[in-house]
């Protein structure tokens, strides 16, 4: 059966926006010309710099828009699928209206890391269909903390042990070529996020060396 949401957005299609929207741009002027710069008052734990988090968004921007007849609507819906889109609409009291839509890609599926990538998700779209300005630092990063992390962490032992071994089978400049490739400057600290490929790259050399394949 057919989910609702997908019904939806069978029927509204490809449009962003209503009609007309002169209404709409002028009251969002009047509000951006009272609007307040958001607040950076958290702390973002990676970067260790200040930003702005949704609440002191919302707190800069809220009482300018309604005052001008404008709200903020914020959906998460699906498009029948699995896939998630985040949908901030802004609104005005004559029935005009502009849309944003964002997928939903968090790095890890745990409701943790769900709920934070979608809280970042509606801070930044609602900043930008209001207009409120934020901080320059960016914390999309806390979202995806700990896949950065461990994509900057270099080869475990084993692992560096195991490309050591490859290369033993190889010329020595194939080395020098994996070093450069990696951007490395020692196997050791070779991204642990290129082990994989650099593997598979070694083994590949060594399957056609001993094909005769030079």
């Amino acid at each position: 059966m057919e989910s609702v949401e997908n019904k939806i957005e069978k029927k509204r299609g490809a449009q962003s926006s209503s009609e007309e929207l002169q209404d709409l741009f002028c009251a969002l002027a009047k509000a951006q010309e009272e609007m307040e710069v958001a607040k950076t008052e958290n702390v973002n734990p990676f970067y260790k710099s200040k930003y702005a988090d949704f609440n002191s968004v919302v707190k800069a921007s809220r009482k300018c828009l309604t005052k001008n007849g404008l709200s903020v609507i914020q959906r998460v819906l699906t498009n029948g699928t699995d896939k998630m889109y985040l949908f901030t609409r802004l609104c005005h009291s004559s029935g005009q209206w502009i849309e944003a839509k964002m997928p939903i890609n968090p790095p890890k599926t745990d409701i943790q890391s769900i709920g934070s990538y979608i809280t970042y998700l509606r801070r930044y779209n609602y900043a930008s269909i209001v207009g409120v300005a934020t901080s320059d630092d960016d914390d999309a990063e806390a979202a995806m903390q700990e896949a950065r992390e461990n994509n900057g962490k270099p080869l475990t032992e084993g692992q560096a042990s195991e490309i050591y071994m490859l290369l033993e089978k190889l010329a020595p400049e194939e080395e020098k070529k994996l070093l450069k490739w990696s951007q490395s400057d020692a196997v050791e600290s070779i991204p642990r996020s290129k082990f994989n490929s650099a593997k598979q790259a070694l083994v590949t050399k060594i399957r056609r060396n001993g094909n005769g394949e030079q």
